[in-house]
């Protein structure tokens, strides 16, 4: 809840062309952070740790792998984006992250390498695609100047 809210407090104080980048980068970050968490977890299984150690959770939990943190996944992407956009927020929406991973490791649903794992996949697909968007914009904004050189250049009849 607190990565969502910096985000909200995050894009109520940026302009409106930059709204509209903040969101793409949190919508495609999290989609390339899920397809990638995706992929982890069929390429490393960690059972959970009530699984493993015989246990009972402090609350119900399915017994699938454990591999990456869905819930640090998320907070952390946010996190990543805000961080893009506002260095406060950001630290902040971070640290939320990690309480929401480190609270899940204590009630036995993860370990912390599932909590790493999420940070992890999640900042990476946050920096791969803030960096493609920053190479798409910069590459129409050159075409854009282009075009208007161009039409400047054109004789007026």
């Amino acid at each position: 809840a607190v990565p969502a809210l910096l985000v909200l407090i995050v894009w109520l104080r940026v302009n409106w062309s930059r709204k509209l980048r903040f969101i793409v980068l949190i919508i495609v970050s999290g989609a390339v952070a899920y397809a990638g968490a995706k992929l982890a977890g069929h390429l490393y299984y960690d059972p959970r740790p009530f699984v493993v150690g015989h246990f009972k959770p402090y609350f119900p939990h399915s017994t699938d792998n454990g591999f990456v943190s869905d819930h640090t996944l998320l907070g952390s992407v946010l996190a990543f984006a805000c961080f893009r956009y506002s260095h406060t927020a950001g630290y902040l929406a971070i640290i939320a992250a990690v309480l929401v991973g480190s609270a899940r490791v204590v009630a036995g649903v993860h370990h912390i390498q599932d909590v790493i794992g999420a940070l992890v996949v999640a900042g990476i697909s946050v920096l791969v695609v803030n960096l493609i968007m920053r190479h798409w914009l910069h590459v129409n904004d050159r075409k854009a100047a282009a075009n208007l050189s161009a039409s400047e250049r054109r004789p007026r009849g």
